[in-house]
């Protein structure tokens, strides 16, 4: 902000008052390059970086070339005019933009906060159903339909037994980064509590999601975690249900949290589907390869 100040003062200074202003703009606007170059995040930042470091070379020129003690009127006769309209000008645009831009990405980021869970980069309960609900509203509107998955770790207590709650923590955590990586960008996917994950899937039929539910639980067993110099393999069940038009998300829910049950029972790293209208139980179980 400092910066922005300086600029749009000394850009305004009067004529004889020309070379302090440039001397001023360049000072200021070394440290905005400098606080820019620290915070590159995109081509957009580095094109804007060495946009600006021109700029600069510019001014350097104006200060070397021009001397301190000179008449305005023929200093506004020769090219150094130009630099020195355009030139502060265009920092002082530069400048303001970046500042701007630097207080859009800050409310994004205070707003992922508030909605991403920071430790497993997933939605959090709260913001997950806001998604969900407008999800459903959108779909009950096309008559479309979705399915949800309900998944829980396995032998998890185990794990904080033998390697104590670090490792539990660490594998709630690889197991977050698991379904981050299967699930589609406009899935909803949320810790539901302890160790159980929820996820929403739209325009998503029953096999469909047993096939994402699947992937997900070959990606887990695929990758051990390493604990007091250890490598062990989690794994875990899936229950997966499919909601239409005329069923409520709660009952969805509670049939996949049914089927997910049924998963347990059966011997887990398991994936169970029941149908939401009929209530049975599929024949389409699937068993690690």
């Amino acid at each position: 902000m400092a910066i922005v100040i300086v600029n749009l003062i000394t850009s305004f200074m009067f004529p004889h008052e020309v070379y302090l202003s440039v001397l001023f703009a360049f000072s200021s606007n070394v440290i905005g390059l400098i606080a820019v170059m620290k915070n590159i995040k995109n081509k957009a930042d580095i094109g804007l970086s060495l946009c600006f470091a021109l700029f600069l070379c510019a001014l350097l020129f104006v200060l070397v070339k021009a001397p301190l003690h000179i008449d305005p009127v023929s200093f506004y006769e020769n090219f150094y005019y130009w630099l020195l309209i355009f030139i502060p000008g265009f920092i002082c645009g530069t400048t303001i933009f970046i500042f701007l831009r630097y207080v859009i990405e800050q409310n994004h980021e205070l707003a992922e906060l508030a909605h991403i869970d920071p430790l497993m980069g997933l939605a959090n309960r709260r913001f997950a159903f806001e998604l969900i609900n407008k999800n459903i509203s959108y779909m009950n509107r096309k008559k479309r339909t979705y399915s949800v998955v309900m998944t829980d770790l396995d032998h998890v207590k185990s794990v904080n037994d033998t390697y104590g709650h670090p490792a539990g923590d660490s594998v709630i955590v690889k197991f977050a980064q698991v379904i981050l990586n299967v699930v589609r960008e406009y899935d909803v996917a949320f810790r539901y509590g302890g160790e159980e994950f929820l996820l929403f899937l739209p325009d998503t039929d029953i096999s469909q999601a047993e096939e994402i539910a699947n992937r997900i639980r070959r990606s887990l067993k695929a990758e051990p975690l390493v604990a007091e110099g250890k490598s062990f393999v989690v794994t875990a069940s899936f229950g997966v249900a499919s909601g239409n038009v005329n069923a409520a998300f709660t009952d969805v829910v509670s049939v996949a949290d049914k089927a997910l049950y049924q998963a347990k029972q059966d011997g887990r790293d398991k994936v169970v589907s029941f149908n939401d209208n009929e209530r049975e139980q599929s024949e389409n179980y699937a068993h690690a390869t």
